[in-house]
């Protein structure tokens, strides 16, 4: 009785992993549509319209339901065929089926209960037209069955009926549309797992299908094989049908549940009446998946409860259960949803495209098959190499891509984006035409360096070479001062933040391998493992273990085998050889990580980890990688610059997303991070456009999740 059940339920999530390596194909990140307007999740894919009516889908593909041709599983969005006058969309677990604007009603995926409507039960891997018919309105596919409504108000289903969900007074499968009794002010239908609940154009509801769990709101646990009226009200408005519990929202903006423990979690309570959610009158449309539950205000607000084991909810990072409405803040401009079996999709009202939750079968669309517990960007650039994030008059950013390209945004100040305006950008633009870049340090002065070892300072709006050295390994900059190291490590800074013509050489010794530079002081490591500090020293942050100033490099304890070094505004970060992390100076705002506000001057070490990979101090904040790709933060909060969803200072490492992240860099007020996959990410402060979204004000200054940039266009 619970086969099509199981099918929605979290046993059928779990794959083996033999499957993925056999029949999952990756392809590389396509141009995709900026804008999208209908989004529908299925069991373990997903399938969305764009705005100029081009139909794509991602994740698993074993009953053909990406409608590609092929049988492959994609983590990346593929485009179905070439037409583009495709009006909705619905995906049910495993088959999916769509309107065109002509109303023409097409169908493919899995078939073996008839549920595409095609008179048999083989599956298809392309779009099937059902029928001859164009006067179909709208679509809903379920567990294994499908119901339609025509223009004209009637209501056709198909496919499995095991528990009646066909409606038609019997337990018989139906292999083409069929007619569901005379009534002709159907409105809208919606499809579970197996039952099926639909809204009348007079504002009536009715259920029927599998009961067990109440789902159908009768007031019983009786299945109907026909349509029966849900009491007595004629305002109902919205309705989602999910795995065995249903949503509503009525004409005056109330939300109700009932079914499997539509709400209210901790208690288990199945309920088979209607019961209101909460006391709020602005709900606008509702979306059931498998067990969990979304809702949105006319305000623009998704409220998310439920299970979330697999971050379906996108709350505050967390995989925990929810078990009443919680808001998920991406700035009130939700436009659109859809929950899947442990996926959820939403479009926002500027048309993009996020998705958070499970991602075995990459149903996510980011190009991996990593969980995301927070809404992710769908259709971002996966060619990120590295990125640089720099202080300057409001904050600025650069990155390099994978073929050697760069590109900036942000604070334009003086002209620091080398786009020849100085005007702000709050999205990337290339600099020149080269594809040679290999590095690059962002700053009001900023610089970069070739895959051929030249030095360009970009600052001034006119970008020019630094001498003419073709050996130079790395560099860094703070506000007074720019160092660097060369490719037979010798170690050079200037005043100021820029190069002179001639830059001065920092006594005479040649083996040098890494440089950064603070506010006002300066830490390196050389070749062989050595620690080294010179600077201002007044918050300890040379770690010397005194106040004094020192103008010129002095060596920090005994110890050689240090890897790697990050200086901060007045605070200083290291990494072992061995995996140990280390950190001194100023922690004011919990910068050092060591569970205190206490600061140091000398090196004391974070934890008790071995496995830390990389280190990035900010100003005030500092962000780390692990060996296993994880990235953690902590310090100063206060524009979300370190990720995890609040605007709460930490001083302690806290864990920042899912995602298996290669690069990271911390700026005054925002971070910009990598991730294995090749795709950007940034959060932060964002009144200059720094983070690279399309917008960037005042009045949109704060994101405190990572968030995806989008394919780089000139």
């Amino acid at each position: 009785m619970k086969t099509i059940v199981k099918l929605l339920g979290f046993a059928a999530v779990t794959v083996a992993v033999a499957f993925l390596l056999t029949n999952c194909a990756t392809s590389p990140q396509p141009q995709l549509p900026s804008n999208w307007t209908t989004v529908s999740a299925g069991g373990n894919h997903t399938v969305a319209i764009a705005e100029n009516g081009e139909l794509w889908a991602w994740g698993r593909n074993s009953s053909g339901q990406l409608g590609n041709g092929t049988w492959n599983s994609r983590n990346v969005p593929v485009r179905i065929g070439n037409a583009s006058n495709w009006a909705s969309v619905s995906a049910g677990w495993a088959h999916n089926a769509a309107v065109t604007a002509t109303g023409e009603l097409w169908a493919w995926g899995e078939n073996e209960h008839y549920e595409l409507g095609l008179g048999d039960n083989i599956d298809r891997n392309v779009p099937a037209r059902v029928g001859s018919a164009n006067n179909w309105a709208m679509v809903s596919a379920g567990g294994a069955h499908t119901v339609a409504v025509t223009t004209t108000g009637e209501l056709w289903a198909w496919g499995f009926n095991h528990e009646g969900q066909l409606g038609l007074g019997d337990n018989v499968n139906r292999s083409e549309p069929t007619r569901v009794g005379s009534a002709d002010n159907w409105a809208s239908v919606s499809t579970g797992g197996s039952h099926t609940v639909a809204v009348t154009t007079t504002g009536e509801l009715w259920a029927w299908g599998w009961n067990e769990d109440g789902q159908l709101g009768l007031g019983d646990n009786v299945s109907r094989s026909e349509p029966a009226r849900m009491g007595n009200a004629s305002n109902w408005a919205s309705v989602s049908a999910g795995s065995a519990h249903t949503l509503v929202v009525t004409a005056t903006g109330e939300l109700w549940a009932w079914g499997f423990e539509s709400f209210d979690w901790p208690y288990n309570i199945n309920r088979n009446t209607p019961a209101r959610v909460g006391s709020a009158s602005n709900w606008a449309s509702v979306s059931a998946g498998s067990e969990h539950s979304m809702a949105i205000t006319t305000t623009g607000e998704i409220w998310v409860w439920g299970e979330n084991r697999f971050g379906q909810l996108g709350v505050d990072m967390r995989t925990i259960t929810v078990d009443t409405p919680t808001h998920i803040d991406n700035g009130n401009n939700w436009a659109s949803f859809s929950t899947g079996s442990a996926h959820t999709i939403a479009i926002d009202t500027n048309g993009r495209l996020w998705l958070w939750g499970n991602n075995i079968h990459g149903q996510l669309g980011g190009g991996t098959w990593s969980i995301q517990s927070a809404p992710a960007r769908v259709g971002v650039g996966s060619n990120w190499a590295s990125v640089s994030a720099g202080s300057s008059a409001g904050g600025i950013t650069m990155a390099i891509t994978r073929t050697g390209q760069l590109w900036a945004w942000g604070s334009n100040f003086w002209g620091g984006l080398w786009d020849d305006t100085e005007i702000d950008r709050n999205t990337p633009v290339r600099i020149g035409s080269a594809s040679n870049w290999a590095s690059v340090a962002a700053s009001l002065d900023s610089k970069a360096i070739t895959t051929n070892g030249e030095m360009w300072d970009l600052s001034w709006g006119s970008p020019s070479r630094v001498g003419n050295a073709n050996n130079w390994a790395s560099v860094s900059i703070s506000w007074n001062s720019t160092v660097a190291v060369t490719t037979n490590g010798e170690l050079w800074e200037s005043e100021g933040g820029s190069f002179p013509v001639v830059p001065t050489r920092i006594g005479s010794a040649s083996n040098w391998a890494t440089v950064s530079a603070g506010l006002a002081h300066t830490a390196a490591i050389t070749a062989n493992g050595e620690l080294w500090a010179w600077g201002n020293n007044d918050e300890g942050q040379l770690g010397l273990g005194d106040y004094v100033n020192r103008d010129e490099p002095t060596r920090v304890g005994n110890a050689s085998n240090w890897a790697s070094v990050s200086a901060g505004f007045r605070h200083a970060v290291a990494i072992t050889t061995t995996g140990e992390l280390w950190a001194w100076g100023n922690n004011e705002d919990g910068q050092l990580g060591l569970g205190d506000n206490v600061s140091r001057n000398v090196p004391t070490r974070v934890g008790t980890a071995n496995n830390w990979a990389s280190v990035s101090a900010g100003d005030f904040h500092t962000l780390a990688l692990t060996a296993n790709g994880e990235l953690w933060a902590w310090g100063w909060n206060e524009y979300g610059q370190l990720g995890d969803g609040t605007e709460a200072t930490r001083n302690a490492p806290v864990r920042i997303g899912n995602f298996f992240w290669a690069y990271i860099s911390a700026s005054r007020s925002h971070s910009a991070a990598v991730t294995t996959g090749g795709q950007l990410w940034t959060w932060g402060s964002n009144v200059s456009g720094e983070l690279g979204l399309g917008f960037g004000s005042f009045n949109e200054s704060r994101q405190r999740y990572p968030q995806p940039l989008g394919v780089p266009s000139r």
